[in-house]
C-alpha cells in the first residue's frame, strides 16, 4: 500500500485522521475534493498572515489553492537540469557537449534510456 493510499484509508475515520500531513501537491485536489482537508484560509489571510506566506510567490500559493480556498502550504516546485548558453564559450568548452557528457553516464538524470 502506498503512503497516499494509506492516508486515504486513514482519512475515513475521525480516530485515525492525522492532524497534519505532508503530501505531494497532486493529492491536495483529490483529498480536498473528497472533503478530507480543512481549509487553511484563516491561518494565511488578513493582517495575521505569517511572513512566509505573504512573501511566497503568488504562483506557489496558487498551487494549493482550489476555488479560493487554501488547502496546503506548498514548499514550491523545483526543476533541475543542465543549463547552457547557445555559444560554446565557457572556458573554451562547448557547454552542450559538457552537459551531454555529464549525463551520458547517468540514465536516471536523463529520464530513462534516452540518448544524450
Amino acid at each position: 500500500m502506498t503512503l497516499m493510499n494509506k492516508a486515504g484509508v486513514m482519512f475515513r475515520s475521525a480516530s485515525t485522521t492525522p492532524d497534519v500531513i505532508q503530501l505531494p501537491t497532486t493529492y491536495v485536489g483529490e483529498f480536498s475534493g473528497s472533503g478530507y482537508l480543512r481549509t487553511l484560509n484563516k491561518f494565511v489571510s488578513g493582517s495575521a498572515a505569517p511572513a512566509f506566506w505573504t512573501g511566497m510567490p503568488q504562483g506557489v500559493q496558487a498551487m494549493s489553492t482550489i476555488g479560493g480556498n487554501v488547502y496546503a502550504v506548498n514548499a514550491g516546485q523545483q526543476r533541475l537540469g543542465p543549463f547552457f548558453t547557445t555559444r560554446p564559450s565557457w572556458q573554451g568548452r562547448d557547454q552542450a557537449a559538457v552537459a551531454a557528457k555529464d549525463l551520458a553516464g547517468h540514465p536516471d538524470r536523463r529520464g530513462g534510456d534516452q540518448e544524450a
